[in-house]
């Protein structure tokens, strides 16, 4: 289906049908409340397992892009709570809700981070990286605000033997509860902050 358009809107019914051989949509009808269970191969096209339905909504292919448009919400209900993300039929991450309400977003790709981005007045800003090639380690583009007045920045808190097995870089600040001293690595060792 590649280079081809293909408009599907909600009128009771959605043209669509499946050719035999290739198995792809051409024509036909899909009617709401019911399903296909075939489609045409990825990377291209409309791919369905299982029960495809549109109700009030209008979905359309245009050249490479699907397009769902909706007055309302999109509703993506899965019953495993898994939403995966493919990129040329390899599978490159996913969303997934768990059964005890935890949302969790996942880079399928070995050390591959996860960004968070957006535009500041324009240009294009990564806020956030979570550098998964270091277990998470997050980097923030522009510095850390912390505004509450409920609660306050809690530091590492590890004793002298746990604080000696890092591997210390200066800058790094950590509380000693062996001994009860907020310390940081300056100048290539330890010191005392207060």
């Amino acid at each position: 289906m590649a280079g081809r358009r293909r408009r599907f809107a909600d009128a009771g019914q959605v043209t669509a049908a499946v050719d035999s051989v290739s198995r792809q949509v051409e024509t036909g009808r899909v009617q709401p409340d019911r399903g296909i269970s075939s489609a045409s191969h990825a990377p291209y096209g409309l791919q369905v397992q299982g029960a495809l339905k549109v109700d009030a909504a209008a979905m359309s292919v245009v050249s490479d892009h699907l397009i769902i448009d909706s007055p309302g919400k999109i509703k993506l209900d899965s019953h495993t709570g898994i939403f995966w993300f493919v990129r040329n039929e390899t599978l490159t991450g996913y969303v997934q809700t768990t059964t005890d309400t935890n949302l969790v977003i996942h880079n399928e790709i070995s050390n591959g981070d996860i960004k968070f981005s957006g535009s500041d007045g324009g240009v294009g800003t990564t806020a956030l990286t979570l550098d998964m090639s270091e277990a998470g380690a997050a980097t923030f583009n522009a510095g850390v605000a912390i505004t509450t007045t409920t609660g306050a920045l809690l530091l590492s808190r590890l004793t002298t033997t746990q604080r000696n097995a890092l591997t210390a870089a200066n800058g790094m600040i950590i509380y000693n509860t062996t001994d009860n001293k907020f310390q940081g690595y300056a100048g290539g060792s330890w010191v005392n902050l207060h």
